[in-house]
């Protein structure tokens, strides 16, 4: 499916039900058939222990028990997102088993410990949006006890730092694209361009650059994730062939174009780091040409991430700077190629008014008569004009 650049909606997760006086969890919930019994009978340390959590203002869970029954506040909601209502007040494992046998042997540790332990910005994959999404939490556990006795459950102020890991690391690639040099020409800058977003796989599985070289036809200038040769990636598209990239719409689009559903179009297309392959794509126009575009970038997308705006931005401030640095080598190149010309000019011109002067003095001769002796000798010789001024300086050392 193609359309125009836009946000993927994601189930969000609904707010708890609570009435004055009771705790803020879903008025269905049968406390009778947890571990935790009715409200009223709970252990005083549980209960005190619930009300630190509910008074802060920071993500806050426990657990309680051998079960280890889950409790959390309101702004824990967004870190277990549409898991919510269902997920309060049962075993944590079972609200977390797509990561229980990583953080398992944490929350094991501390209650077999009585140790409290810190994790910072761990990678954790959870389904708490109907998707299994790229995660990072930073979190403390810290035992629950009454007394010096025995550890009860675990308190659990947690915070998702998934939206700065995710800043940073794109920080990062679109500075490292920008310090790629331009010097060596446009034909080995795009390969490095590329290289920079392999090294980020995590957010752009795979990418393919098209370069519009002529009137009728893309041609496949890089690639990263992708092998050149992947039947994927034709080497040469036509223009108005737009399976299974729309490659003209793009260039002649003024916003990005997202093609989603890819496993619709051909077989799977088998990049990036995670098992699943990727299912959309972000494919813009490329353009440092004032009035065309010079051509198409193909952008893949993460299958363990929403296509949110801040992900829109990202890809569009990485297709900006293959422009601009794609422009300045071109530029770059134009200029050296134009300085040679000049130098060139310069010395043959040079070379030619020293030819005629030895001539000149050698015979005795007017300028256009030495011009003329190197025109015929030229000619004769079959030789270019510079070849032969060359030959006489040369004679005289």
């Amino acid at each position: 499916m193609l359309h125009d650049e836009g946000s993927a909606s994601r189930p969000g997760a609904p707010a708890p039900a609570s009435t004055e006086g009771d705790p803020p969890v879903p008025s269905e919930l049968d406390w009778d058939a947890t571990e935790l019994g009715p409200f009223e009978d709970w252990h005083p340390v549980l209960r005190t222990a619930f009300q630190l959590c509910l008074d802060s203002s920071l993500p806050m869970s426990l657990t309680w028990g051998e079960d280890m029954v889950h409790l959390y506040n309101d702004a824990y909601l967004p870190i277990v997102g549409s898991k919510h209502p269902e997920s309060f007040g049962r075993p944590i494992q079972e609200n977390w088993p797509e990561v229980w046998a990583e953080v398992g042997p944490l929350f094991d540790r501390v209650r077999d410990t009585g140790e409290g332990h810190s994790v910072k910005e761990i990678q954790l994959v959870l389904n708490r949006h109907g998707f299994l999404e790229e995660a990072y939490l930073s979190f403390d556990l810290s035992p629950i006890r009454d007394g010096e006795g025995p550890t009860l459950g675990t308190f659990n102020p947690c915070q998702d730092v998934t939206a700065t890991v995710l800043q940073q690391r794109r920080q990062q690639t679109v500075h490292d694209l920008s310090s790629t040099s331009t010097e060596d020409g446009p034909d080995e800058l795009a390969p490095e361009l590329m290289q920079v977003l392999a090294d980020n796989a995590l957010d752009i599985p795979f990418a393919a650059l098209y370069l519009a070289k002529d009137k009728r036809n893309f041609t496949l200038a890089a690639t990263s994730g992708v092998q050149i040769g992947d039947p994927w990636f034709d080497e040469v598209v036509p223009k108005r062939q737009a399976h299974p990239w729309p490659l003209l719409q793009a260039a002649e689009s003024p916003t990005a174009l997202i093609v989603d559903n890819l496993e619709s179009l051909r077989p799977a297309l088998a990049a990036g780091p995670w098992p699943d392959p990727p299912r959309t794509a972000v494919v813009s126009t490329v353009q440092w040409s004032k009035d065309r575009s010079d051509g198409v970038l193909i952008l893949g997308v993460s299958p363990r991430l929403p296509l949110d705006d801040d992900y829109l931005k990202y890809l569009a401030t990485v297709t900006e700077q293959f422009a601009a640095r794609l422009g300045a080598a071109r530029t770059l190149a134009a200029e050296a190629r134009r300085a040679a010309t000049l130098e060139v000019a310069v010395r043959t011109n040079r070379e030619i008014g020293a030819a005629i002067g030895i001539l000149m003095s050698r015979h005795r001769i007017t300028e256009d008569q030495a011009f003329a002796l190197l025109t015929r000798t030229s000619q004769s010789e079959n030789l270019k004009l510079r070849q032969v001024a060359e030959r006489i300086v040369k004679s005289l050392s």
